[in-house]
């Protein structure tokens, strides 16, 4: 609080400006339903027909791997998925801890799978019961996650640049609402498995992904957030 206290008028008239800048690329309507997530606010909101119809808080990726800012189409949903480890986390993290501890595959629920490691479904799995896949070119999805505390804290760029959502539950709802035989019971029953299902979504649905650190909420009030990214000044200078 001391902190934002701190913050003269002039910084926050920028800050202002900055984000008026952003305003200027976004499209002059965003569809009839859709998928919104505000990086510094750590928020997902699912919009239909202009209206909320949840909110979730998020994480995103830390300073080292940030989460890429762009529009994507939601395609599929996927049940107690298996966690395909990217060769950097591989060579970085797993295969240090593997020359340290011969067991640690077996311990930590993993596999070799086609020259590459993945974590099997289960309650132990980093993705948690589901993720949320809209193809693009950063190899970036949504998922569940077992660490349920980081939602908890107020700033959380902990990631390693996928969103992890604090409501997967919801978002499953909301984007298999119209594939009836997707009922809360069959969700929740899908997440607890071992086995791994894969669903295509019959309604696509647009995922914006963006970066806003000064915003206008639905009652009308200012927010301001921190530029986690360091993006403002990038505009600012």
């Amino acid at each position: 609080t001391l902190n934002a206290l701190n913050i003269s008028v002039k910084e926050r008239i920028l800050q202002i400006k900055v984000n008026m800048e952003r305003c200027l690329q976004l499209p002059e309507s965003f569809g009839d339903k859709y998928i919104l997530v505000n990086i510094p606010a750590f928020e997902l909101i699912a919009i239909k027909n202009n209206t909320p119809v949840f909110r979730s808080k998020i994480v995103t990726g830390k300073e080292t791997d940030k989460t890429a800012i762009f529009k994507g189409t939601m395609q599929y949903v996927v049940f107690a998925p298996y966690w395909n480890i990217p060769k950097s986390i591989m060579h970085k993290e797993i295969l240090p801890a593997m020359s340290k501890h011969p067991g640690y595959l077996e311990q930590n629920n993993m596999e070799w799978f086609d020259g590459k490691i993945r974590q099997k479904p289960g309650p132990w799995n980093a993705l948690g019961g589901v993720k949320f896949i809209f193809p693009n070119a950063y190899n970036m999805y949504m998922h569940d996650t077992p660490a349920k505390t980081l939602f908890n804290a107020e700033s959380r760029a902990f990631s390693h640049g996928c969103i992890r959502i604090e409501e997967p539950v919801k978002m499953a709802l909301f984007l298999l609402e119209d594939q009836k035989e997707w009922s809360l019971e069959k969700i929740n029953e899908a997440m607890k498995l071992e086995k791994e299902t894969m669903v295509v979504l019959k309604e696509k649905t647009t995922v914006h992904i963006l970066y806003f650190t000064a915003f206008i909420d639905e009652n009308g009030k200012l927010n301001f957030r921190k530029d986690i990214y360091g993006k403002d000044q990038h505009l600012l200078y």
